[in-house]
Formats: structure tokens, C-alpha cells, sequence
């Protein structure tokens, strides 16, 4: 599969529900992927790191790619600004980097939006059934 500069990757470890997402570099004809992890830190302590597309690709399979016009500059400026930012699953993880990156602002999670509508409407649901017995 051919990668450029700014493409958003979806991947999934095996047996993950949900898919991790990064941003493409390219850096001297080296692709790499920038995402935002718990599973290691930055130099600066933020979550945000970059490593080779091999790496990245070692432990995840791949899912889908969406191309965008973001270039190296705006990529490593938003890194620049955001380098020392926690990894936190509810507030920073992977998709609030990405369309952070995309948007220039803050970000946002949209499977964690999704997973959040499904989870209180099966609470209701429940609390529905329950009160009918």
C-alpha cells in the first residue's frame, strides 16, 4: 500500500475492539507514523511519538487510510505545541491527536463518543426492564 505525507492510518492489534489511529511522515523517503500512546513517551514525557511505518505495523493490522492535505510543517508544528501533553483515554488518545492534527484545535474522539452513547443506552435500557418487573 502506498502512504504520502498527512494520511490518517486505522489499525487494530488482534483482539481489539476498538482501532488506533496516526498521521504519516515522510522524512527523507522514510515513512514514518506519528500517534499518541500510553505505551511509551516522548522525550519531552508526552504521549506523542513518531517511529518507522514498519514498527508501527509490527503489532497492529492495518484497517483503512484516508487521505488529507496535511503536510510535514503542520504535523510537526501541532507535535511541536502538543509534545508534553499525557496520553489519557478520555480526554488525549490517539483520535483526539488526529483530528486535533486535521483541525488545528483541541480534537476529538469519535469511537469514544460512539462507545459512550452505546453504553448509557443500554443503561437505560436496563433501568427500563428493570423497572418494569
Amino acid at each position: 500500500m502506498e502512504f504520502k505525507t498527512g494520511d490518517i492510518i486505522s489499525a487494530k492489534r488482534p483482539n481489539q475492539i476498538v482501532t488506533h489511529k496516526g498521521i504519516v511522515l515522510i522524512i527523507d523517503d522514510k515513512k514514518y507514523i506519528m500517534h499518541a500512546t500510553n505505551s511509551t513517551q516522548n522525550d519531552y514525557g508526552g504521549c506523542l511519538v513518531i517511529e518507522p511505518i514498519e514498527t508501527f505495523f509490527s503489532i497492529r493490522r492495518f484497517i483503512k487510510k484516508q487521505s488529507t492535505t496535511l503536510t510535514n510543517d503542520i504535523i510537526l508544528n501541532y507535535f511541536e505545541k502538543n509534545k508534553k501533553l499525557k496520553f489519557n483515554h478520555i480526554f488525549q488518545n490517539c483520535e483526539h491527536f488526529v483530528y486535533g492534527c486535521l483541525n488545528n484545535n483541541k480534537g476529538f474522539s469519535p469511537q469514544l463518543i460512539g462507545y459512550s452513547i452505546l453504553t448509557i443506552s443500554i443503561i437505560i435500557l436496563l433501568a427500563s426492564l428493570s423497572k418494569k418487573k
